[in-house]
């Protein structure tokens, strides 16, 4: 059996894609989320091959993971502030000031 080491940005962007596929329907269809997500579907596309395979067997690393938990924690905090009306030009200032609640904070789901 052959190792393979994900990485953390294809794990966050599977996460990322996955997330979305069960929110809109038209993800589903492989096509439409290669072309829609061009730039990161082959994040969606080797995880998925990979968990119906027994041919590898994957790892990654406890630092990818931190850095997949920052990834979201950002995706989270940066959908609040957009549902919150806050310009994209000052998201960098309001970002610090900008907390999770804990129904919003990932680490009490994980």
């Amino acid at each position: 059996m052959e190792k393979i080491f994900l990485d953390s940005n294809v794990i966050a962007n599977w996460i990322l894609i996955k997330d979305s596929a069960k929110k809109f329907k038209e993800f589903k269809d492989e096509k439409i989320l290669r072309k829609r997500l061009e730039n990161i579907s082959y994040s969606y596309t080797l995880i998925e091959a990979l968990m119906n395979t027994d041919e590898y067997e994957v790892e990654t690393s406890n630092l990818a993971i931190g850095e997949v938990y920052h990834v979201i924690y950002n995706e989270i905090l940066s959908l609040k502030m957009y549902r919150l009306g806050i310009p994209l030009t000052l998201w960098s200032k309001m970002r610090e000031k900008q907390k999770l609640t804990e129904t919003e904070n990932l680490s009490r789901n994980i």
